[in-house]
């Protein structure tokens, strides 16, 4: 094994890690920007760092600290900055840049030394100036463990919240750096009248606000969605074009490099200050002055003077995955050249591709869970036709758009062609969110895997492991030692996922309204592939809304649903197994206990004919109440030791949760050991939960707009029952 190790010191991967001290410092900088929460090991790593660099090189030592801290003193106070913002803003306001979508426009106003987001019906113009009083309201963090946190999107571009107006007055025109971009997708819009000019958007100024949902579905299903965001392919061919016009001018070196910079400067404005093209444009210049005044620096140090160069003007770069990707993939294909190059330009690109994969495969999962292995051979196909046929005809098209009548059809064509291939899913796997442990695993394989090609040395073991921990991720949920109860925070409606460890039983308890993926993501984010039976309260779309899609996705073994319910089983498909429920019925899976209460008759109100359901989940007793009103609550037969957690009726409306009702099944004294649950849809129109209903309650009470998602887990090895919120 010392002997092994030894052998890896002559690698480029081991160089680049031992000569470029800078590389742990930049790893260092994510790693206290990312984690935003320190403990000794991680602090006295630091430190030990930090003596070891002191004692190899003091010079560096003292510039990497320097940059550590220009960049951390950076985010602070950029951080308490937007702190300092009050919800009641009465100003000036600049428009930044404007975004359309589907029946209104999202304008970004600066206001002061940060920005706002504002939903707007009319079109304004980037640049206009306004006098406006209105309030500005933060936006939504994650609803559930690993889902996105819209808050923190918003923070990392500098963006406090959302305003509402309510005055507001044009004051007069200014001027906006994205006001370049805006016109020119003004100018498109003008001119090109086909189905093309989505793409040609996408592809020459990077607006892909217009992407059919489907189209931007399809692309991201077959993984080629790399190809529509400007980066390093388009700038190439521009470097490439511009290159060769003056080539034949036969300007000589010096000056062509400098007209190339401000071509591409100039379409770093023209794209929207887009991060992929800041990294190709500033390292094209890097690379100009290093070769001007002989600094003799390689590839890699480039990348890093580009990486902490953009981290210091914007430490919250770090945190977006435009730049995250764009960086991670270049920086890894850099320092794995060596084993990348080959005579044969397919095979080439194959080796490129794949390791692009599986370099970003746990970022990229955090966007997506779905990973298409069959993107390898797409993207053979997909980047000599975006590089030599889509892309060059897109920027004809931009300077000469009577053209587009003779060249949409290869648009369309392209379309029908990305929809085939979207439908094929045998190399389609869903993986889940892990924790840290096995993505440093993860990486450090890959990382021998590499160092072991590089010394063209055998690596079946290390590709084995490889694909093992592939595996186990992608079935982490049979590794699962908890058994768990989660009560979703949907945009409306209800959700309630029965999860028991080992991957053993997957229940779930309707699903959510129609139009909210929540509910999807959500079971691909904990690893769920298989539901052994979803359960539908009654037949309001809140409650069954989601489940034509979840059956799609999913492996569905059975759906059940209430005997008076009209509506669920027109959902249902003749390959699933499917069973009516009625009073009294009971149902034993997996040493889990369901019986059903209500309803006893048919009382001709969908609300009112809602399964209620009792069940013993792993020691504690639940109720399961669907939309139920006071008046079926009132024929339940139930005393004070029959329920630990309520479910609470109709999303806390003042027409269900009886006072003889709670009173009956203790919810109406301070007991701690009883808890409460209100799941209202955190977009419901209702003004639900009713603050009378709030008031009676007088156990512990969470609402799910407020707490999120809430999580009632027992251990494998810890018995004791843990109640997690707010993620």
């Amino acid at each position: 094994m010392i002997a092994y190790l030894k052998k890896l010191k002559h690698t480029l991967l081991f160089k680049c890690l031992k000569d470029n001290y800078i590389i742990i410092v930049l790893l260092l900088i994510f790693l206290f920007l990312i984690i935003k929460s320190f403990n000794i090991i991680i602090i006295g790593f630091f430190v030990s760092y930090l003596i070891y660099l002191f004692i190899k090189n003091w010079r560096l030592a003292v510039v990497a600290l320097v940059i550590l801290m220009v960049v951390l003193g950076n985010a602070g106070i950029r951080s308490l900055i937007q702190s300092k913002v009050s919800d009641d803003y009465e100003g000036y306001a600049k428009v930044l840049k404007i975004k359309k979508q589907e029946d209104h426009f999202q304008v970004t106003f600066k206001i002061g030394l940060v920005k706002v987001i504002y939903y707007s019906e009319e079109k304004l113009n980037c640049g206009d100036i306004y006098l406006i009083k209105g309030k500005i309201t933060k936006a939504d963090t994650s609803h559930y463990l690993g889902g996105f946190n819209y808050r923190n999107y918003l923070k990392y571009k500098n963006i406090v919240g959302i305003i509402t107006i309510e005055k507001q007055r044009y004051y007069k025109k200014g001027f906006s750096i994205y006001s370049i971009n805006e016109t020119i997708n003004q100018y498109l819009d003008n001119k090109l009248q086909t189905s093309a000019k989505p793409l040609v958007k996408a592809l020459t100024i990077g607006n892909k606000d217009e992407f059919e949902d489907e189209l931007a579905t399809n692309i991201s299903k077959i993984g080629i969605s790399h190809l529509f965001v400007i980066s390093g392919l388009h700038v190439n061919i521009i470097v490439m074009i511009i290159g060769l016009i003056l080539t034949k001018l036969k300007m000589r070196e010096k000056p062509k490099n400098i007209i190339i910079i401000i071509f591409l400067l100039s379409y770093y404005l023209i794209s929207g200050l887009l991060i992929s093209v800041f990294r190709v444009v500033f390292n094209y210049f890097l690379k100009f002055i290093n070769q001007l005044y002989h600094y003799q620096l390689t590839n890699i140090d480039l990348m890093m003077i580009n990486i902490i160069s953009v981290l210091v003007i914007n430490p919250f770069n770090a945190y977006q995955y435009s730049f995250i990707l764009s960086y991670a993939i270049s920086s890894t294909i850099i320092i794995a050249s060596k084993i990348l190059t080959s005579k044969n330009q397919l095979i080439a690109s194959f080796k490129v591709s794949l390791l692009s994969i599986i370099a970003t495969l746990p970022i990229v999962i955090n966007i997506n869970p779905q990973i298409n292995f069959l993107s390898l051979i797409y993207n053979l196909l997909y980047i000599p036709l975006v590089t030599y046929v889509l892309l060059p005809m897109s920027i004809l098209l931009v300077f000469f758009p009577f053209l587009e009548k003779f060249t949409f059809f290869i648009f369309d064509w392209f379309k029908i062609l990305t929809t085939s291939l979207s439908k094929i899913e045998i190399l389609s796997f869903t993986f889940p969110n892990v924790n840290l442990v096995v993505i440093f695993l993860y990486y450090f394989v890959i990382y021998i895997i590499l160092s072991k090609l590089e010394l063209k040395k055998n690596c079946f073991k290390e590709v084995f492991s490889l694909i093992l921990i592939l595996f186990i991720w992608h079935n982490a949920n049979f590794f699962n030692i908890y058994d768990e109860v989660y009560f979703l925070d949907l945009p409306k409606g209800d959700a309630t996922l029965i999860r028991k460890s080992f991957n053993q039983a997957n229940i779930l308890i309707d699903t959510g309204e129609n139009g909210y993926d929540d509910i999807i993501l959500f079971l691909q984010k904990l690893g769920i592939k298989r539901l052994d039976m979803i359960i539908i309260s009654h037949g309001d779309s809140d409650h069954n809304g989601m489940l034509d899609e979840i059956i799609d996705l999913f492996k569905v073994k059975n759906v059940c649903y209430g005997l008076y319910d009209r509506i669920t089983p027109q959902k249902i498909p003749a390959k699933i197994n499917q069973r009516y429920l009625k009073m009294n019925d009971e149902i034993s899976f997996a040493n889990m206990k369901f019986k059903v209460l209500s309803p006893k008759q048919d009382y001709h109100n969908e609300n009112d004919n809602s399964l209620v359901i009792w069940a013993n989940l792993f020691g504690k007793k639940y109720l399961f109440t669907g939309d139920i009103s006071k008046k079926i609550e009132n024929i339940l037969k139930l005393n004070v030791n029959d329920v630990d957690v309520l479910k609470i009726a109709h999303h806390g409306s003042n027409t269900s949760s009886d006072e003889a009702f709670l009173a009956m099944i203790g919810f109406l004294q301070n007991n701690q050991n009883k808890l409460a649950i209100c799941m209202n849809g955190y977009r419901n129109q209702f003004a639900f939960p009713s603050a009378k209903v709030i008031e009676k309650i007088k156990t512990p009470l969470l609402i799910t707009s407020k707490s999120k998602t809430i999580r009632i887990r027992k251990g494998l090895f810890n018995q004791k029952y843990k109640i997690k919120h707010n993620w």
